[in-house]
């Protein structure tokens, strides 16, 4: 986890990318808070904010890839484990691995959010009724399973 934190503040410096950064977040703990509007104008405003994002991070990162591919001597460079930890170091998946780490960590934080209100606003509707626990219960079944899925994924991402 120390390494994520290292690299969200390694992100965070990109002077370029704090506009971009703060409207994602933004639409993203937006559409977790609403979801009816998540649905068609903040799902297009994250698309269209993510696409440069994702570009001017996959360029900064590219450059850090590149100054360690240069700082290494001919018979270094040419080991086939060295290059497989460089190819693994600079993608995953066909996008950068700052990327799905930052998207990653986004979507555990919005589906946080989408917990947090879910349970205060079914506290407060059902603490009257006679099977209010096993429905608020029953309700939380679709973000447990979105929860473990990001579990699943991080583990692919982690090696775990």
């Amino acid at each position: 986890m120390p390494y994520v934190w290292k690299m969200l503040g390694d992100i965070g410096s990109i002077r370029s990318c704090w506009v971009l950064l703060f409207f994602y977040v933004l639409f993203d703990f937006a559409a977790a808070l609403i979801p009816a509007a998540s649905l068609c104008l903040l799902s297009y405003a994250k698309r269209r904010v993510s696409y440069p994002l994702s570009a001017r991070l996959k360029q900064h990162y590219s450059i850090h890839i590149f100054e360690a591919r240069a700082r290494l001597d001919v018979p270094t460079f040419e080991d086939p484990a060295v290059q497989r930890q460089l190819d693994s170091a600079s993608s995953f998946n066909g996008q950068s691995v700052a990327w799905g780490t930052f998207t990653m960590v986004s979507g555990l934080a919005t589906t946080a959010v989408k917990v947090v209100t879910q349970v205060s606003v079914l506290a407060d509707v059902l603490k009257t009724q006679q099977d209010g626990p096993l429905l608020a219960l029953l309700s939380f079944v679709p973000s447990l399973g979105e929860w473990l899925g990001w579990q699943r994924a991080s583990l692919l991402v982690g090696g775990g």
